[in-house]
């Protein structure tokens, strides 16, 4: 017996201890033909204008996320997660290249983890078309997280996200799915798609 509690013992040490992951909401269709799934992380900044995603399962391209000043940083720790995203004043703004061609429609699935002290609102093109959502949930230590699920009426080659950044902006975690649903080719629509998200006013 002593021998199977050391071994027990020693499995459990040797596991690694895992960090904050809220992938709570994954599409069923994640995987699928003609979706894109990338994951920022924030954990490691040499690399450091712009950002690129720790996950990248992209094949239409590059997923960024970048400023117009780059004036962001990487903390190593803050409120007890590590690999923070701090952004004083910009805008950040993620881009993502997609499928475009012979689509109906386009699903996206949005979810952030943020601070309090910068809480990123949302105000949505009227085109958008929500699905679900699940918002302002607490995580603890001053820590929430945002789910939003919406389709836009087309499906252009590259979409736009910006967050419009007011206050001080802590990011922990962005995670963002996208899907192309066919259509007829005679229907198809090509171009760019873009996604504003303003700031919270409190």
């Amino acid at each position: 017996m002593k021998h199977l509690v050391a071994v027990l013992i020693a499995a459990v040490l040797l596991v690694p201890v895992a960090a904050f992951a809220e992938d709570i909401h994954p599409p069923t269709w994640r995987g699928d033909p003609g979706s894109t799934y990338q994951q920022w992380t924030f954990e490691d900044d040499t690399a450091w204008p712009p950002v690129y995603p720790e996950v990248d399962n992209n094949p239409y391209g590059e997923p960024v996320l970048d400023s117009a000043t780059h004036d962001y940083e990487r903390l190593g720790n803050y409120s007890g997660r590590d690999g923070i995203l701090f952004d004083e004043m910009d805008n950040i703004v993620i881009t993502l290249p997609n499928c475009g061609g012979s689509y109906d429609y386009k699903d996206i699935v949005l979810q952030v983890v943020w601070h309090w002290d910068g809480a990123p609102g949302y105000i949505w093109n009227p085109s958008v078309d929500f699905i679900e959502t699940d918002m302002n949930v607490n995580l603890g230590g001053g820590w929430y997280y945002d789910y939003i699920y919406y389709r836009m009426d087309s499906a252009p080659a590259q979409e736009t996200l910006t967050l419009d950044n007011a206050w001080g902006l802590y990011i922990d975690e962005i995670i963002i799915d996208t899907i192309c649903i066919p259509e007829p080719a005679s229907l198809a629509l090509l171009g760019l798609g873009g996604l504003t998200i303003f700031r919270r006013r409190r």
